[in-house]
């Protein structure tokens, strides 16, 4: 059996498609056996990061319910949304079938031996570079199966988006400044934590 992934983001919705497929023995043929597709709803959560965190779980990737968490969020499924863009072709040759390929835009990809919990999730897709949360790491290393890295930049080359983002990061505190006025409701002193106190005469600070 092979397992054929497709996923990719349009507007407010998330498609994913997972086919189960059995070549046949001389490879020029292909039975999909079954398929499940799925369309999360993101409009709580816009807009995304430059990365994206997405967890498909459930107990069969092809068979029951399947959850779909985005950036460490429970994305609610949608009947109604509009066709994805999602399209890929099975290209059939003489030395075979090629398979559809595309992991441009695919950093980490990561497989469980088990479900995780919502609050695993969310810890995992809160870490910036993208690795195993540190408040879990023990025990996500234990249920891994597989973790693989795509897109790695050349060592020692300068660094880009492929490997890095940019995130602003402003300090949370305020400088209090005070003021004194007088009757005509004009300021006669300022007192503030980084130039002291200053006074004003006639228009004049001093």
């Amino acid at each position: 059996m092979k397992y054929l992934f497709n996923t990719c983001i349009s507007g407010r919705y998330l498609y994913m498609s997972i086919y189960t497929m059995a070549p046949a023995v001389d490879g020029a043929t292909i039975d999909f056996a079954i398929s499940k597709h799925l369309v999360a709803d993101l409009q709580a959560i816009l807009p995304l990061r430059q990365w994206t965190h997405v967890v498909l779980q459930g107990q069969g990737l092809n068979s029951g319910d399947l959850a779909v968490y985005v950036n460490g969020v429970l994305c609610p499924l949608s009947a109604g949304a509009p066709a994805g863009g999602c399209g890929w072709t099975l290209t059939n040759t003489v030395s075979g079938v090629i398979y559809p390929e595309n992991l441009s835009t695919l950093k980490h990809f990561r497989l469980y031996n088990r479900l995780l919990s919502g609050a695993e999730i969310a810890a995992n897709a809160a870490v910036l570079c993208l690795g195993l949360s540190p408040a879990y790491d023990s025990v996500l290393n234990g249920a891994l199966s597989y973790w693989g890295r795509y897109n790695l930049p050349t060592g020692g080359a300068a660094g880009s988006t492929v490997e890095m983002q940019f995130t602003s990061v402003y300090p949370s505190h305020t400088l209090a400044t005070s003021y004194g006025y007088q009757s005509l409701n004009g300021i006669t002193q300022q007192r503030t934590p980084d130039a002291g106190v200053s006074s004003y005469y006639g228009g004049l600070r001093v």
